[in-house]
């Protein structure tokens, strides 16, 4: 990626987009300093015990959720991150709730590095490059609601595919889905996508 165009951006380039990734994984932790590992962030608590429930079946699909509501909840969710958490679990036997504490801050720290390779494959300026960053970084729609609740089915990854045309990937294993939610194709509109968990993407691209 060459910008020879503004000499001052391509001298602080390095050290503003160190500072922006540092920030946005801060934004991304934060609360765990306050909340720790010792008890479940927001409604971590319920979706901890439905893989408790997943392991306690022997990794048959639950049909209730017990201590919640008269009679228990249905198991009514998507199954695949809890049956990841669950695996998690039985496998390494963490202490307190680091599982559901941690892997959301980790997952969306990780769509936070993989959009940086999504700008730049998008633009070849660095100051469009480090804006959109920056952007994705701080604009809360694009981690609080991966973080309040159980990151693991709300995983969004950007992926960066092909070598002449940038695309994002969405990985969704909540519903083991994956959309293309911004291409270079000719003729691709993300506005006739319309899926809510783009729009932090498509505010930082600068998609119109």
């Amino acid at each position: 990626m060459k910008d020879t165009r503004n000499p001052l951006i391509t001298s602080i380039y390095p050290d503003a987009l160190t500072l922006t990734l540092l920030a946005g994984v801060g934004l991304r932790i934060w609360h765990l300093f306050s909340v720790g590992f010792s008890v479940p962030f927001n409604l971590g608590g319920l979706f901890y015990q439905m893989s408790v429930e997943i392991i306690n079946h022997h990794f048959s699909l639950p049909v209730w959720i017990p201590y919640y509501f008269k009679g228990g909840l249905p198991f009514a969710y998507p199954p695949l991150p809890l049956y990841i958490q669950a695996l998690l679990i039985k496998g390494f036997h963490p202490k307190g709730f680091l599982t559901e504490n941690l892997l959301p801050p980790l997952f969306s720290i990780l769509s936070l590095f993989f959009f940086y390779f999504l700008a730049r494959k998008v633009f070849s300026e660095k100051w469009r490059v480090l804006a959109a960053v920056l952007i994705f970084s701080s604009l809360p729609a694009a981690f609080t609601e991966q973080i309040r609740y159980p990151g693991i089915d709300s995983l969004r990854v950007c992926l960066v595919v092909g070598k002449r045309k940038a695309a994002l990937v969405e990985v969704d294993l909540s519903g083991c889905g994956i959309r293309s939610l911004y291409s270079q194709q000719p003729g691709f509109n993300l506005r006739k996508h319309p899926y809510q968990p783009s729009l932090p993407v498509h505010h930082a691209l600068f998609l119109d």
